[in-house]
This record gives structure tokens, C-alpha cells and sequence, in this order.
């Protein structure tokens, strides 16, 4: 019979987890609204520039993939069209913000409320963020449209729909 190893245990002698247990996945988002706080505006403005650029560049994405297929083949197919539009477009941006660690609104809202909720953050600190991030991230957005415009990416495409 083979030896089973013993269970590593942590220093309070609970069995260790791979997982964390939901209340300390709340403390750790509120931990993170407290860092969100420490970060300088030049820092959040940048990281939420790139956020409004991510979501904009999946969703472009997705128009690009989904748009080239005909009328008559989306009538006739609206699965794969569907299935092009939702693959191609938020899951991409939203990627993209995960990996290099953009800052967007939706993920601000959740770290700040929970900080707020902790008293690791003022709530006007919190607003501060959350404003902060909405305009960053539609000044992302808006750049990256400007990019596309001046790149003629959707140039004599009018059948996007």
C-alpha cells in the first residue's frame, strides 16, 4: 500500500486550500479598493484609458468578424452570427483587462463598495475612483474610435448592422 502524504496545514493548523472561502475573497476585493486609493491619478487615469481602449477594441473586433458575414447568411444562420458577435466581443476586451490589469468601471464599483463597506476607504475617496474611471474609460473608448476612424478600419462598410 502506498504511503499517503500528511495534509500541509497552515499556521492556525487548518488544512490548506487551494481555493478561498468567499468571505475572504470579499476581504481581499476590499483590500483592493484600500490599494485602488494609494495609486496616483496619473496611474488610474492611464490604467483606465486602456480599459475604455480594451472593451472598445473587442467590441471592434467583434463587428469585424461578425459584420462580414452577409444579410442572406444571418437570416439564415443567426446562430453563428450570435455566436461570432458574443465570442468575439467581450470576452476579448474584457481579456485583455483582466491580463495587464486595466482599470474598469464595473471592477472600481465592486472594489470600492466593498472598501467603502470595510472603512479601508472614505466614500470620497470611493466616488473619486468610481468618476474617475468612468471618464477615463469613455476617454479610452473615444480614442480608440478616433484611431479607428483615422485608420479607415470600417471604411465603405456600411452593411454593418
Amino acid at each position: 500500500m502506498k504511503d499517503v502524504p500528511e495534509q500541509q496545514a497552515d499556521s492556525h493548523g487548518q488544512p490548506l486550500r487551494l481555493c478561498l472561502q468567499p468571505a475572504e475573497i470579499y476581504m481581499h476585493v476590499a483590500d483592493g479598493g484600500r490599494d485602488k486609493t494609494k495609486n496616483s491619478v496619473l496611474r488610474e487615469s492611464v490604467l483606465g484609458i486602456l480599459a475604455g481602449c480594451f472593451i472598445g477594441f473587442g467590441f471592434s473586433t467583434c463587428m469585424l468578424a461578425a459584420g462580414q458575414l452577409s444579410p442572406d447568411y444571418r437570416k439564415a444562420e443567426p446562430g453563428m452570427f450570435n455566436l461570432l458577435f458574443g465570442a468575439y466581443g467581450f470576452p476579448v476586451g474584457l481579456s485583455m483587462c483582466v491580463i495587464n490589469g486595466a482599470s474598469l468601471f464595473t471592477s472600481n464599483i465592486a472594489y470600492m463598495t466593498a472598501g467603502c463597506i470595510q472603512r479601508k476607504a472614505s466614500i470620497v475617496q470611493g466616488l473619486y475612483i468610481i468618476v474617475l474611471s468612468y471618464f477615463t474609460n469613455l476617454a479610452g473608448s473615444l480614442l480608440l474610435a478616433e484611431f479607428m476612424v483615422a485608420g479607415h478600419v470600417f471604411h465603405q462598410r456600411e452593411a454593418f448592422t
